[in-house]
């Protein structure tokens, strides 16, 4: 789906994903920010980059997939574009406040699943660990969890470890709030062209087919300029291959050589005395240079 280039929002693009996955057992949807690369008119209109939305929709997407998260609950009618500063996860459960905080030695998988820094994974592993320990946080952070963002959310063996911060949603909000980071998603918008791509106006500085004509042209001039016909010969080297060739087949059919003798004259010639027919082929400037070497040759022989 390619996003910002039409007027549907994050509500719209999601409820379409969770149909495609509830009626077709799609797989995946992929999602792909809109980025113009020229102003023309008649291009969608783009008032700013859409990476930041796609990541939140993949983001979202993953929910529904891995989290067991059903679309109702990332995003609604009332509110049709997810958070830019708050992950969908975070954002569900800052305001569901009241499914928190979750016991991790009791709660059950599903509802591990929704804790903020504790992924499929790692809510996998917590299961496994806890039939045999008491988890505590540095249990947790061996597990891989993202303590720093699940401890809001969590009690270990009946211990509250996010104290210092108010348990409210402001409070909470503003400890998980922070800039997208997609890694290094952000270069397609650097490398946005500066006018719309074309078969006809090639690119400034690329054009190599352009110059492999030009240099083609160049060969032909200075060929017409030593007399060398452009449609019926071979290059200049080949042509000294081809007469080398004819000049020894020509002495040897006028000679009493027996013809093993004559065969052998050629077979121990310079390999450049006889080129093979697609050295000629490849060679040759002119339409069927080669075969009109060729049938010399044999008409001589």
């Amino acid at each position: 789906m390619i996003i910002g280039a039409t007027p549907e929002n994050d509500f719209q693009i999601l409820n379409l994903s969770a149909a495609l996955y509830r009626t077709l057992s799609l797989k995946r949807v992929f999602f792909s920010a809109y980025l113009p690369v020229t102003s023309d008119e008649r291009l969608p209109a783009s008032g700013a980059v859409e990476l930041d939305r796609e990541h939140r929709l993949y983001q979202a997407d993953w929910l529904m997939r891995f989290y067991k998260f059903d679309v109702s609950e990332i995003i609604d009618e009332d509110n049709p574009y997810l958070d830019p500063q708050l992950d969908p996860k975070a954002n569900w459960a800052v305001n569901h406040l009241e499914h928190f905080p979750v016991e991790v030695n009791t709660a059950p998988l599903e509802m591990l699943l929704r804790v903020p820094g504790i992924g499929p994974r790692g809510a996998r592993l917590i299961v496994k660990a806890r039939r045999t320990c008491c988890l505590h946080e540095p249990e947790l952070r061996k597990l891989g969890i993202a303590y720093k963002r699940a401890r809001f959310f969590i009690t270990c063996n009946g211990k509250y470890a996010g104290t210092g911060t108010p348990f409210a949603p402001g409070a909470l909000r503003a400890q998980l709030a922070a800039p997208i980071d997609g890694g290094k998603h952000g270069r397609r918008a650097a490398k946005q062209c500066q006018g719309q791509l074309s078969l006809f106006d090639p690119l400034e500085g690329q054009n190599q087919h352009g110059k492999r004509i030009e240099e083609a042209q160049a060969r032909d001039a200075l060929h017409n300029a030593q007399g060398t016909s452009a449609h019926d010969a071979p290059t200049n080297s080949a042509r000294a291959g081809v007469d080398d060739a004819l000049r020894t087949s020509c002495k040897a059919s006028t000679s009493s050589t027996p013809m093993t003798a004559q065969k052998t004259s050629i077979s121990s010639s310079s390999p450049r005395s006889l080129p093979e027919k697609s050295t000629l082929a490849s060679q040759a400037d002119g339409l069927f240079g080669w075969q009109h070497a060729i049938d010399k040759q044999k008409a001589c022989a």
